[in-house]
């Protein structure tokens, strides 16, 4: 169990409103792929509220960061709220949630990830086994609640972080930069994609006689380069670190949910599919 972490914390949870957002965007997302979720909505809202209820009626004391995306997780799989896409919009919530508290997957494989969750499903958790020891000689451990089974895998494959950047599509980088009033501009070098940010300002002196809205009058610093592989899909977490230190960005409010929930989607995206299979 992860060791209650020192000081008040404000620990979050979810709403229906909120998982059904991330539903919204698994559609979205995979609505052009071989395997689309169907996008037939909720099987019932008392559902969706019961499952998200789970959150606070954990048997657990509350001052554990990881109980409430642990129930969360569980309620999403006990209730199967939607008509389709229940797993993979389970397992981003679950993500998600571990992400705004502070917590992140630590070294977890896909594979890890799919059996942990088929696991659950299925409601056949079980104690990880002491090394030398029996199952048998488990016998206090193997009656352990499925929440608290949740909960110890949970604290045995995350780690603590809670600053962090995210990798993203080159859109959703624009999008976010477009905000701060800074601009991406592409080019090509040799075989690689080349990346400037610019910061874009009205010219003071032509403000001045009322021509401060044009392009033209406007004027630019490049404030990072960067170059890309032609084949790279996603701008990496080490680039957009850079990129967001160069241009004077703190990670919160940077990175907003939309953003991080296409970057947590894209990066999963294999294993979402795989998820579909349950």
């Amino acid at each position: 169990m992860a060791a209650p972490p020192s000081g008040p914390v404000a620990i979050k949870v979810f709403s229906s409103d909120r998982i059904q957002e991330i539903h919204k965007a698994l559609v979205t997302f995979f609505s052009t792929t071989a395997e689309p979720i169907r996008d037939l909505g909720l099987r019932a809202a008392a559902l969706l509220e019961q499952a998200v209820s789970h959150q606070f009626s954990g048997a657990e004391d509350g001052s554990d960061p990881l109980e409430k995306p642990a129930a969360l997780l569980q309620g999403l799989f006990d209730e199967l709220p939607f008509h389709d896409g229940n797993a993979q919009t389970a397992f981003i919530a679950l993500l998600m949630l571990l992400d705004e508290n502070g917590y992140v997957p630590n070294r977890v494989s896909f594979e890890a990830f799919f059996d942990f969750c088929a696991a659950l499903s299925e409601h056949r958790l079980e104690p990880p086994m002491a090394a030398g020891k029996l199952a048998r000689n488990q016998g206090k451990a193997n009656h352990e609640s499925e929440l608290g089974l949740i909960l110890r895998w949970l604290a045995s494959h995350t780690k603590q972080e809670p600053d962090r950047d995210y990798p993203l599509v080159l859109a959703e980088l624009q999008r976010l930069l477009a905000s701060h009033a800074l601009e991406v501009v592409e080019g090509q070098v040799g075989s690689e994609r080349s990346l400037e940010i610019i910061r874009v300002e009205a010219d003071p002196k032509k403000r001045l006689f009322g021509f401060g809205g044009g392009r033209k009058s406007a004027r630019s610093a490049s404030l990072f380069r960067l170059q890309l592989p032609a084949t790279a899909v996603m701008v990496s977490l080490s680039a957009m670190r850079d990129i967001r230190k160069a241009c004077g960005l703190e990670t919160s409010p940077f990175y907003d949910w939309r953003a991080r929930v296409d970057s947590c989607i894209r990066q999963y995206q294999t294993l979402l599919m795989r998820l579909g299979q349950l």
